[in-house]
């Protein structure tokens, strides 16, 4: 089926094979489209590509935390933690500093 979502009330979203699940609210919902592909779409001021399987709304994104072993994790609003690669939390740090 065909289920329009605003962009916006899109938390978070998720490598799943040849899918990506887009998580709003408690809802997780397919589309058959790779990651990579889906990355190009979003306006790179929004969206942040911050793991090989996951891009966040920073509209949606509380905090990016520091964890042990110098990794990070991105806090959503709804409570969510995401593990953030170790390439994008050196920029992260480079950012803060």
């Amino acid at each position: 089926s065909i289920l329009p979502v605003a962009v916006d009330q899109i938390a978070w979203f998720e490598s799943a094979g040849d899918y990506v699940a887009l998580h709003v609210g408690r809802a997780r919902h397919l589309v058959h489209l790779a990651l990579s592909r889906l990355e190009g779409r979003l306006d790179p001021s929004r969206f942040m590509r911050i793991h090989r399987t996951s891009i966040v709304n920073l509209d949606h994104v509380r905090s990016f935390r520091a964890i042990p072993n110098g990794r990070f994790v991105a806090e959503l609003h709804d409570g969510t933690q995401l593990e953030v690669s170790r390439n994008k939390a050196r920029e992260l740090r480079a950012l803060g500093e």
